[in-house]
């Protein structure tokens, strides 16, 4: 099983969850609205792993950011160490 670290802390990701869900799931408040990807409002950056391509559509500047909300975590081999911009995680 994947797992998601914000903050210190470790944060279990269940099957077929996106990351956005695991994060919600666990009372991380994540900026987000439409859920598809197309707004963007829940872009964050792996701290210490590339995301998946596929979970960077439509950014210009990926630079390890990814949309939490088309990201699911089983897609990596790898657990994630998560940051926002500007600190938005909270």
């Amino acid at each position: 099983m994947r797992s998601i670290t914000v903050d210190g802390s470790t944060f279990p990701c269940q099957p077929n969850e996106t990351v956005l869900q695991t994060l919600l799931r666990e009372n991380i408040q994540v900026p987000n609205g439409c859920r598809q990807g197309l707004c963007q409002a829940c872009m964050i950056r792996s701290l210490d792993n590339s995301p998946p391509v596929s979970a960077q559509v439509g950014l210009k500047d990926t630079l390890n950011y990814f949309l939490a909300c088309i990201c699911h975590a089983q897609q990596a081999s790898y657990d994630r160490c998560l940051t926002q911009p500007a600190g938005r995680l909270n």
